[in-house]
Formats: structure tokens, sequence, C-alpha cells
């Protein structure tokens, strides 16, 4: 199967993975014919990629780091979570400083919501996943919605984090706190109107200042909280700080070393190492992601992204364990061929079929069209180790 762009989707492809909402409800099966309505439908729920079934391609089996049952019960439990919390404020068109009022007096209201236990069961599948993985590439292979950002970031953030606190060798309660914080870091988000949030485009001035509040409602709502260790409000809180102290709310500066224990005396000033793995996995998904004001970006180019925000904005250790971590070329990408000994292969579209996590950047391909978009059958099977003259490039 394929990951497509929904813009490339043709009426007659068949689905090739099943497609589900926000509450784990099954949408559309796999094997479903696709229709000209149907694929309408699938862009009004603002689904932004899916996965295609193409002849010849049954041996491109595409695999998360975490099972898609994990994924999908865990954003289920965050979605539920969130909605009763926003529930909870019923936050209208309230000014900043009445919503802070608002948060300030009912954070005591959300102990029982925020920390639930189906919540911290769901977070300790993901990392009894994660540990017991044997990829040592970071794949994601979790079909994206922007209707459901909120919930699929809280989920792939925490995966990223996760696996980013396990290349660091972080003991197993560390993991727990870890996910946890970074599950919720973006609690705060429910005090802000929904329609600000998907609104296309950029923020005004005005928006952005609300925007910015969001850690501090997190850190109201979370640091109440005497089931949640201060560690878990902290991610929250500080996750929107950056290593040259140009982040927010407090302006907190990093190290930009590697993220293991310090004494307590040298980092009252320094953002906590949780928070700075925290913001590099919340910067990594967000790049990779369609956004209402931000088209999304292929491995490669989320990688440059990283690359330059790193050391300023990023902690730069974190950041060079990631982007070793990061598939250029992730099974199941759409591809196509941009430079080509044979100048005939150019143009021609295909699907990344393997890869070898000694050579990620040259992936066994399938070309299944021409660059007229013909259909290649069976499929041309290229092993890109042997082929050095041949350049590709994800489609997104």
């Amino acid at each position: 199967m394929i990951k497509y762009g929904i813009d490339f989707i043709e009426e007659g492809m068949v689905l090739g993975r099943s497609i589900y909402g926000p509450k784990n409800e099954l949408i559309l099966a796999a094997g479903f014919r696709l229709t000209a309505p149907i694929i309408e439908r699938l862009k009004q729920l603002r689904y932004f990629e899916i996965y295609i079934h193409e002849p010849g391609t049954d041996e491109v089996v595409p695999e998360d780091i975490v099972s898609e049952q994990v994924r999908r019960e865990a954003e289920a439990e965050v979605s539920a979570m969130q909605n009763k919390a926003t529930a909870i404020l019923a936050i209208r068109e309230e000014s900043l400083d009445q919503v802070k009022k608002i948060v300030e007096e009912k954070s005591g209201a959300f102990k029982n919501i925020v920390l639930a236990p189906v919540l911290k069961e769901r977070l300790s599948g993901i990392i009894e996943n994660i540990l017991s993985s044997p990829r040592s590439l970071l794949n994601l292979s979790a079909i994206k919605n922007m209707s459901s950002y909120r919930f699929q970031h809280a989920i792939n953030t925490t995966v990223v984090a996760l696996y980013l606190g396990l290349r660091n060798n972080f003991t197993l309660p560390e993991l727990e706190l870890l996910g946890m914080g970074t599950m919720l870091m973006d609690i705060g988000m429910i005090a802000l109107p929904q329609q600000m949030l998907e609104k296309p485009g950029p923020l005004s001035q005005e928006e952005m200042l609300m925007v910015r509040e969001h850690p501090n409602y997190g850190f109201l709502i979370l640091g109440k909280n005497p089931a949640l260790s201060p560690v878990v409000s902290a991610i929250s809180f500080q996750h929107h700080e950056r290593q040259d102290g140009a982040g927010y709310p407090r302006k907190l500066t990093g190290t930009n070393e590697i993220p293991i224990k310090r004494a307590t005396f040298e980092t009252q000033a320094v953002i906590h190492r949780f928070a700075e793995i925290a913001a590099v996995a919340d910067a990594y998904d967000a790049i990779t992601t369609e956004r209402p004001h931000a088209k999304v970006k292929s491995p490669a180019q989320a990688v440059e992204e990283l690359i330059k925000v790193a050391g300023s904005q990023l902690n730069k250790r974190i950041v060079e364990t990631l982007i070793k971590s990061i598939p250029l070329f992730p099974v199941g990408a759409h591809i196509l061929v941009s430079a080509s000994v044979n100048r005939e292969q150019v143009g021609y579209q295909g699907v990344v079929a393997e890869v070898d996590p000694e050579k990620p950047d040259r992936p066994v391909i399938l070309l299944i069209r021409t660059k007229h978009g013909k259909a290649i059958l069976p499929p041309q099977k290229i092993d890109m180790r042997k082929q050095q003259y041949l350049t590709i490039e994800v489609i997104v």
C-alpha cells in the first residue's frame, strides 16, 4: 500500500488501511473502493493523507513503532478527556483576564478527569510497545486528520518523546513521567476558542497573545493536582521555552546538553530536560502535519527545519538524536524519481518498499507509474543501495 496525499486520490482507488474517527469509530474499512463523493467527504473531514492499495504493492506494509490499536485507543481517551475538561471550563468569548480567572477557579475540578486510570493505562500500552519494538528507526505511519490534530498531536508527540527518552537511556519511571507530561502538555489549549485554533492563515497579535497563555493555563490545571508529579506540570509549563531565552512564558534558557539529570541548584533558571525533549517532539510532529496555517513537510524537509533551529530554539543534542532516527524515506511513502542515469525513469512514481537501518537514505522502491501516469505491472523493483545514480523525493 501507499500513503497518498488527499489531492492525489482518484475515483476507483481502493483503501489500503481502515480509517477511524476521534472516538475510535470506524469510518471506512480497508478494501473500500473510493467514489468521488466519498473522496470529497474525506476532504471535508479534513483528512490530508490515506493509504491506498495499488496492484503489486502487497508486500509494502508500513509499520508504526506503536501499534494501530494502541494508538487509536490512546487518541480516543485523550479526546474524551479534553472534551470533558472543555465542558467544565465552558469558555465562550471571555477576555484574556477573565479566562485566567475561570481556569484558576475551576482548576481543582480537573483532578479526576486529567489523571483518569484509563489514561495511565493507555500510556503504559504506548511505553510497552516502544520498549518491545525491534525497530531502530522512528517509524510513524498513522493517518493524520486536521480535525483531530490536538488529540493525534498529543499521542504523536508522546511517542516521539518516549522514543527520545529511550535513546537517552531513561529509566521506566522517567519514561512514565515524560510520557504523562508530554501527553498532557497542551491541556491549556482547552481554554482557547476552537475557531481560533482552526483559523486558516496567521493569527492576529491578540490571538497570538491568547495562544501564548496556554502553558500558564496548563500549569494551573496540572499543578494543583496532588496525584501528579511537579515534573508533569513543568513539561506543560516549559515546552515553549527556547534555548536562547526567546521562548515563553518565562523566557528560560537551555544548555544544549544531553538530557541527563542535573543538580537542582544548577537548574533554577534552566529549562527542565523533559520539557526540552517535549519541545523537540512537539516541533517535529507539527512540521510533518498539515495544519490550517502550514503545509505538511516531508521527512527530509523536517530534518532541514530542525537543523535550522537546533541550538537556538531547540536543544541541539536532542535534535541530533532525533534526526539520526528519522527515516527520510519511510516504508509506504509515495515517491517521485527526480534524477536517474536512465533518463526515461525521471518523473516515475512509486513507493518505498523496504528501508535498511544502516543505509536509510537508499531504500528499496517499487516504481508503479510512468511519468505519463501509465501503470507499471508488475511494479519495477529497484534496490537503491545498488543504484547510486538514482535520486528520489517524497511526494507530500
